[in-house]
């Protein structure tokens, strides 16, 4: 990880530590105006064990609820709740 990139995700103020992390994260970088980028990841089967979510339903109703959750929670926040991450430009000029 790049000490840049590790230094704008810190900077977050990420709070979410269950299914709704990725979505936060997301969000937050979105408001921050950091660049968003989705990259194909290799995926392979499962080795061994059960899903915790689409296993059966409680699991998927819980990790539905987290993330809506954690939408609901992010979206309502005013801006200065959270700490802003600067742009290139701003980092610059320290």
């Amino acid at each position: 990880m790049n000490v840049e990139w590790q230094d704008a995700l810190m900077r977050l103020g990420m709070r979410e530590d269950t299914y709704g992390w990725n979505l936060e994260m997301q969000m937050r970088a979105a408001r921050a105006g950091l660049r968003i980028a989705e990259l194909p990841v290799a995926y392979r089967r499962r080795a061994g064990g059960a899903s915790k979510v689409s296993g059966n339903l409680r699991g998927t109703i819980k990790a539905s609820w987290r993330i809506l959750a954690a939408f609901a929670r992010i979206a309502l926040e005013r801006r200065g709740d959270t700490p802003a991450v600067a742009s290139p430009a701003e980092r610059h000029l320290r």
